[in-house]
């Protein structure tokens, strides 16, 4: 009797610890470009009177999602994450941002369902947050072109899309391999005006030049290197003249145009390319970290 009563006394107290610990998600935005970021907002807030430890629990991430998509089929992982771990004292509440594209199969268009599951080592059962609902859509591609990589036989295909998520027109730049099936890149550059044509330039084995409208009077140049990632990102005003790219002895560079971040001390900054994903499916590597590339739907 007194280990009947032990029991029940333990299971009341981890019911009670899981009403106290109180785990949501904000709804991402409506729809999202294929293989482009996807963040949602996770938030967990301790609710109980002792301090809150969330750590790996016999070797899975504490954390991890529940994705389905419209037809009500499951959304496979990628690979194993492991999510850091975490600390709460009593009364104290987190919000962070997960990026689920480089961790999770969300390779197809359409309409997905999400819920986040927190276990907890000592607590019986999962803890559950709210369900929010996205899409995932494709954008208009603005400019394409194909490039061979220095030192190999390979192709890649550089692009500029863009997309209206609802609330702003945005341009991504994307880097993919068709012949190998992979994504390597889906990089949000920043917000999109369409009433000029974006101007984009690549210079073999070494730069990639991208100038478009970002707002009214003002345009944004991006220069990367072949693998996508940010090597300058400046605004320039068209208040005298509207810049261009052009080639010169060195490469192309921006002629024209006036850069209002020198007055205002602004720093280059950039997001640089996400881990690579596998968008055709899961192979028998995908237990393992991924180590530079993504796939495409085959």
């Amino acid at each position: 009797m007194r280990k009947i009563f032990v029991l029940l006394a333990w299971l009341c107290a981890a019911v009670s610890a899981q009403a106290q610990i109180h785990l949501s998600v904000n709804k991402p935005k409506p729809s999202h470009l294929l293989y482009s970021p996807l963040v949602v907002e996770v938030r967990i807030a301790n609710n109980t009177g002792r301090q809150l430890h969330l750590g790996d629990v016999d070797g899975q991430s504490w954390l991890r999602f529940l994705i389905k998509r419209g037809n009500g089929a499951i959304v496979r992982p990628t690979y194993n994450f492991s999510q850091p771990e975490l600390v709460l004292e009593p009364g104290q509440g987190v919000e962070f941002g997960f990026d689920l594209t480089p961790f999770y199969n969300i390779r197809e268009m359409g309409n997905y369902k999400l819920i986040a599951v927190v276990k907890m080592a000592g607590v019986q059962g999962d803890l559950i947050s709210n369900s929010v609902d996205f899409s995932v859509v494709t954008g208009q591609k603005l400019w394409s072109r194909q490039q061979g990589m220095p030192g190999s036989d390979e192709v890649r295909t550089f692009s500029l899309i863009s997309f209206f998520d609802g609330q702003d027109s945005q341009v991504f730049a994307q880097i993919e391999s068709e012949r190998e099936n992979l994504v390597f890149l889906c990089l949000p550059l920043g917000n999109y005006m369409a009433t000029s044509k974006p101007e984009a330039e690549l210079e073999a084995g070494s730069y990639w030049h991208l100038l478009f409208r970002s707002a009214p009077g003002f345009y944004l140049y991006l220069k990367t290197d072949m693998e996508g990632k940010v090597i300058e990102r400046r605004t320039l005003s068209s208040a005298v003249s509207i810049p261009r790219l052009m080639p010169g002895p060195n490469g192309y560079a921006v002629v024209g145009g006036t850069d209002p971040s020198q007055e205002r001390g602004e720093t280059l900054s950039g997001t640089q390319p996400p881990e690579f994903m596998r968008p055709g499916g899961v192979s028998e590597l995908d237990e393992e970290k991924p180590s530079g590339k993504k796939k495409k739907k085959s």
